[in-house]
């Protein structure tokens, strides 16, 4: 399964033998790094665009279908809009797990498919 890294970070070896592949350097930097960086609180309305932007861009760059999964990053309040976007093109969203005791494995871990967007107020 090809996991499509969205997290702007770099993958561990661990993650490229677990199908991680990167994001192209091209891609991430004209548009996905912007979407997910808010210079001030986002409405409901922002968050579901910047989700279904990223999908689209996704599409028009070809990752969708190729890839089976994303593994997903960024603010908190924005990842469960992300996750549902992700899923309704077929994607698994995934998040990084990172081993805190030494001799662990690192892994990726899937979103949970039910967030409480309930803190919401826009």
């Amino acid at each position: 399964m090809k996991i499509l890294n969205l997290t702007g970070s770099e993958l561990t070896p661990e993650q490229e033998l677990g199908g991680a592949v990167a994001l192209s350097e091209e891609c991430q930097r004209n548009r996905i790094g912007d979407l997910v960086a808010f210079e001030e609180p986002p409405s409901r309305a922002v968050l579901l665009w910047r989700a279904a932007e990223i999908v689209r861009l996704l599409r028009e760059w070809k990752y969708i279908p190729v890839v089976a999964a994303a593994l997903i990053g960024g603010p908190p309040y924005f990842t469960p809009y992300l996750a549902a976007a992700l899923r309704r093109q077929g994607l698994t969203p995934l998040h990084a797990f990172r081993p805190v005791r030494e001799g662990q494995k690192a892994a990726f871990v899937e979103a949970p498919s039910q967030y409480d967007v309930s803190f919401s107020r826009h």
